[in-house]
């Protein structure tokens, strides 16, 4: 896969003309055929999957109009009238402002502006660029899955960022959050409405029906149906869901959002006059659910038939996590060891390959669901003005440690394993990644 820089009109003049076509019909152009120019072969070397920026200026001067992914459709290694289609096209503005290009990125100079260009992934400015692509584009996929089902869930190994991901889905789509963590003890009256202890004249205890947190947040979000609403629900698969859900499942169904949802709640008739659900509950068009699970908790609860199909599921595997090894994700841990951090990055993306194919070895014979994501190797900022050796054994000792030995618990043969995995940790090789 690789990534490339593509200019509307290499001359930078009469850029505007060009715009419009490539917005409205999601495509990349180049005046230069394929037999004509080097630059024509270039455009024609473009494979299915290769990212294409849309982009404008030199290094101190740039301008991004768009990006997508390299469409199949109309991209087989020929040129055809001197464009490619981009699936996942993204042209929003302020989208688009994490794709911040700086002088010592390899695309462009002060003098020149180029019509295509190839970032190189040995060179640490672009490798910084395309990571903030990949983001976008997993952020944008999830954002465009979540707006066309409702409900989507993101699943994968532990530590790939998927709460993490879940915020940021929100985030891009300016919404009103808020965030729960389901457990063995959540039910029905945490989540819908159930019946609540109220002290009453003389001491005495009486019960009210409450609103669960579920329930109160629809209320919010259908006094401003302009806004948008997520509700993310950390460890989803830890709770029983149909009891939580209950008679909801009907209307979280994406074909039923809205009023024509509406069901009677196990305690309709306690409901007061005036309330919004009086007639009974309706999730609103304008709020959308994200889950999040790790697909390998052992407190999991099966999810039926029922609940799953009204969820979209997402993957998000240890190797995509990598692209949350950033300058900005060390500071988060520790600011003071940040850039020592970062300056590791090759090296912790090399360990954390190794580790994670050992995982999956014949020796070893677990499946992805238990390799190791980068949030776990994010913690490396703690240790990271120590000695280089013991700063990556103290991250191993206190981070990966632990989450190994759980993984080879009763698989027999464990110390054996446990060598093995230690051993690919110790000997994983620095790593150029993107």
């Amino acid at each position: 896969m690789k990534y490339y820089v593509i200019s509307p009109n290499a001359d930078s003049q009469g850029s505007e003309r060009f715009l419009p076509e490539i917005f409205n019909r999601h495509v990349a152009l180049m005046g230069w055929g394929k037999d004509e120019h080097e630059l024509g072969r270039m455009f024609a070397n473009i494979q299915k999957g290769d990212r294409i920026i849309i982009a404008q200026g030199a290094n101190r001067n740039k301008t991004v109009y768009a990006i997508g992914i390299a469409d199949s459709n109309s991209c087989k290694g020929e040129i055809v009238n001197q464009e490619i289609h981009l699936a996942q096209f993204i042209k929003d503005k302020q989208l688009l402002k994490s794709i911040r290009f700086n002088p010592k990125c390899t695309w462009g100079d002060a003098n020149r502006i180029r019509a295509i260009y190839s970032l190189k992934d040995n060179v640490e400015a672009d490798r910084i660029i395309m990571n903030a692509i990949e983001n976008l584009i997993s952020k944008n996929i999830m954002k465009e899955q979540l707006k066309a089902m409702g409900n989507i869930i993101l699943h994968g190994a532990p530590g790939t960022g998927k709460t993490y991901k879940a915020k940021q889905i929100a985030k891009q789509l300016n919404a009103k959050t808020q965030l729960v963590q389901f457990h063995p003890s959540y039910d029905y009256t945490d989540f819908v409405e159930g019946l609540r202890p109220i002290k009453q004249e003389g001491n005495q205890i009486g019960f009210e029906r409450k609103d669960g947190v579920f329930k109160a947040f629809c209320k919010e979000a259908i006094k401003k149906t302009n806004d948008q609403y997520v509700f993310i629900i950390d460890e989803i698969n830890r709770g029983d869901m149909s009891k939580i859900f209950g008679e909801l499942f009907f209307s979280i169904d994406p074909g039923y959002r809205g009023e024509d949802g509406r069901v009677d709640t196990q305690y309709q008739n306690l409901i007061e006059d005036g309330d919004v659900f009086k007639d009974g509950f309706y999730v609103p068009e304008n709020v959308y659910i994200i889950g999040t699970m790790n697909d390998i908790d052992r407190s999991v609860e099966s999810m039926d038939f029922a609940m799953r199909r009204r969820f979209a599921f997402m993957e998000i595997t240890a190797e995509e996590s990598q692209s949350m090894l950033t300058l900005e994700a060390f500071r988060k841990v520790n600011n003071v060891n940040a850039d020592k951090a970062y300056a590791e990055v090759d090296e912790l993306k090399g360990r954390m390959n190794a580790l994670n194919e050992e995982i999956i070895s014949t020796q070893i014979g677990l499946s992805t669901d238990y390799q190791i994501g980068a949030a776990y190797f994010l913690k490396f900022a703690l240790y990271a003005d120590h000695d280089k050796a013991q700063a990556y054994e103290a991250l191993w000792d206190n981070h990966l440690k632990n989450v190994i030995t759980e993984y080879l618990r009763g698989t027999g043969d464990e110390s054996s394993k446990f060598d093995k995995l230690k051993a690919a940790y110790d000997n994983g090789k620095t790593q150029n990644n993107g």
